[in-house]
């Protein structure tokens, strides 16, 4: 039997949606007054009409992704900036933020310290 839903069903079903059910649950359905008995011809312009929705969002997720993919070619051609604020194209530095002129100083600076041995053994 098939039946088109008037309001929604606690089930999950929304109202509107249109299904061919087993005679026992359809009655059920339509006694409780949840649906009403439809035809064929309705469930056929369901099931097209969930067709044409999932092409829809097939495709705008698809150029969403297309998008991305784009988006993120443009980054990576040419100039980009790298998290502390330096700039590097094409793998050679253009510009050089401070933290990196302070961590080349401390680097500079840092001593290495060497722990002498110790000569007694202990007990």
């Amino acid at each position: 039997m098939i039946i088109e839903f008037i309001k929604d069903h606690s089930a999950g079903i929304k109202k509107g949606t249109i299904k061919e059910l087993d005679a026992k649950f359809s009655e059920k359905m339509i006694s409780e007054g949840y649906a009403k008995e439809s035809s064929i011809e309705d469930l056929e312009a369901f099931r097209k009409g969930l067709d044409q929705q999932a092409k829809e969002k097939l495709s705008e997720l698809q150029t969403k992704e297309a998008e991305a993919v784009k988006a993120k070619e443009t980054n990576s051609i040419g100039t980009k900036k790298k998290d502390c604020g330096c700039e590097e194209k094409e793998g050679k530095k253009i510009g050089e933020c401070e933290e990196c002129k302070k961590k080349k100083e401390a680097a500079a600076q840092k001593k290495t310290v060497v722990r002498k041995k110790r000569t007694t053994k202990k007990k």
